[in-house]
């Protein structure tokens, strides 16, 4: 009995944990999702009232903060996505994937002046997730795009990659 009443008292500690950790999920995902509508709105509010100034000003700014919105929900499902699955080892081709990745951000005004070096080394594969590993470097990689310093001469983001028997290490590194 009492070790029936141990377990279900871990599970309601458990219970609990995730319960609180669920609440701040939705609490800063409502507000995440909140904030590029609200700026939406105030712009639709802004072209009402001030006919004067340029439309395509106003369209730019209401087009970055959809771009804003669908990363967040992109982002959203990714974590969803990962909580489900099982993990799917398979061998990767990373220099393929960071390219794949790189291809989905040169819509991105900020990444159009951007220099991106990819260097792979090592004489193993590399086993592992793609869909987790592309989350991963599709969230360093978009991180790196939006904090590149403009005003430097030189932009750029260097991917390198060094696989061993036992470990890969990846660096995402850029001038921002």
């Amino acid at each position: 009995y009492r070790w029936r009443v141990g377990v279900v008292e871990r599970k309601n500690i458990e219970l609990q944990k995730v319960n609180s950790e669920l609440d701040r999920f939705v609490y800063s995902a409502s507000h995440d999702l909140r904030a590029p509508l609200t700026s939406i709105l105030g712009i639709i509010s802004l072209i009402r009232i001030d006919r004067s100034v340029d439309i395509n000003e106003y369209l730019n700014k209401i087009e970055i903060s959809i771009n804003r919105l669908d990363g967040f929900i992109k982002e959203i499902i990714d974590y969803s996505r990962n909580a489900r699955l099982t993990v799917d080892k398979k061998t990767i081709d990373l220099e393929l994937l960071v390219n794949e990745i790189i291809a989905e951000f040169s819509y991105i005004e900020q990444s159009k002046t951007i220099a991106f070096r990819i260097s792979i080394q090592g004489d193993y594969e590399l086993c592992s997730d793609i869909q987790r590993l592309g989350v991963i470097l599709r969230n360093l990689i978009s991180n790196a795009i939006q904090y590149s310093e403009a005003q430097k001469p030189s932009q750029f983001i260097k991917v390198t990659a060094e696989i061993k028997k036992d470990k890969a290490s990846i660096i995402v590194e850029d001038n921002g």
